[in-house]
């Protein structure tokens, strides 16, 4: 092995085959070593690239996700995050490194994150609802907070007729304790 030359890992096997089939031609040292130097390099450069294409794809998948999701983008990225924490570690890890047939990262593109939300919110509904609540949340909570806008409703409706946001938070409160209790009654 050339001093220069660092091979590691899943790589040392490669290493010694080509070292092994030069041999059995006769190759001079100097042209196997070369050849190592060559498998090396283009192979780093191949992980750079790889680096690199997967930060570009980071950025417009995120891009793309928050100009969908607007307020909510992070609500869902950590109602996803929840849920692949509730995977043992090794199932997880595999599934937040794994690549497409195409190399690129699965969680990388915008049509696997949508769907890893939208089964994050089927698993845990509450978790988007409500930002930061995590797996087990207590149906407890989440007809507190009904309760709280209804009362809210109630003592200020207009108030409540102008707050789009508290709306559609109500609406997603209902419809995931009507799927919770569907739930419950199938079981």
């Amino acid at each position: 092995m050339p001093a220069d030359v660092k091979v590691e890992g899943h790589n040392q096997a490669m290493a010694a085959a080509l070292v092994e089939r030069m041999h059995k031609v006769n190759a001079p040292p100097a042209a196997v070593q070369e050849g190592l130097r060559f498998v090396t390099d283009w192979q780093a450069q191949v992980i750079e690239k790889r680096l690199e294409a997967d930060e570009t794809l980071r950025g417009s998948t995120e891009e793309a996700l928050r100009a969908e999701w607007g307020s909510e983008y992070k609500a869902n990225r950590n109602n996803i995050l929840s849920l692949i924490s509730t995977a043992p570690e090794e199932v997880g890890e595999a599934l937040l490194n794994s690549r497409m047939p195409d190399g690129t990262p699965f969680v990388g593109t915008p049509a696997a994150v949508k769907w890893l939300a939208h089964l994050a919110r089927q698993i845990n509904p509450f978790g988007a609802v409500i930002p930061g609540a995590g797996a087990g949340t207590p149906m407890g909570n989440v007809d507190g907070r009904i309760a709280e806008i209804e009362k809210f409703m109630h003592t200020n409706n207009s108030a409540y007729v102008k707050d789009e946001k508290m709306q559609k938070e109500y609406r997603d409160l209902l419809d995931a304790q009507a799927n919770l209790k569907q739930r419950g009654a199938a079981a």
